[in-house]
């Protein structure tokens, strides 16, 4: 797709990220976290761009935008949480994966920016909860983890 320059996208997500880093987010946690959040723009926004269903530069920015806040959040949450970090990137991609899926899914039947935003939140929620559980459930984390992060929301915070 033309007129979508998705690797600067994610260079000014990354940038975004950095300015809106939570103060008590450890230091050897940062250049981690901005990283993946970077990375996490940077594959959506060139799926977007490959994918001939996007037909609007628009669509794909919002997208990869809303991806890239709800990677920000969750990644929050997890570092609040008792979640050992090795298991950071995957909640963050099943999560990053339904972002993507239901965001698409709505984008093609043409719901307005706002009632995307509105279900890509619902089942992102969904898809935490259900990934820290599944870790819970499997003995992979201890089940007070999982309650940990699942009461994080640093989304709510800024409400």
């Amino acid at each position: 797709m033309k007129n979508f320059d998705y690797k600067k996208l994610a260079r000014e997500f990354r940038s975004e990220a950095e300015k809106n880093l939570p103060v008590d987010i450890e230091e050897n946690h940062k250049t981690v976290f901005l990283d993946t959040v970077y990375k996490f723009s940077l594959i959506t926004g060139e799926a977007l761009a490959k994918d001939k269903n996007v037909k609007s530069p628009m669509d794909a920015m919002v997208m990869t935008q809303i991806l890239s806040e709800w990677t920000f959040h969750k990644y929050i949450d997890l570092l609040r949480s008792d979640i050992p970090e090795r298991y950071h990137e995957s909640i963050l991609q099943k999560v990053g994966f339904t972002i993507y899926e239901i965001a698409m899914q709505a984008l093609l039947k043409k719901l307005p920016y706002d009632d995307i935003c509105a279900l890509v939140e619902h089942h992102v929620n969904r898809a935490f909860d259900k990934a820290c559980e599944g870790l819970a459930n499997n003995g992979v984390i201890s089940r007070d983890a999982c309650e940990t992060a699942l009461a994080q929301s640093n989304i709510s915070n800024l409400r």
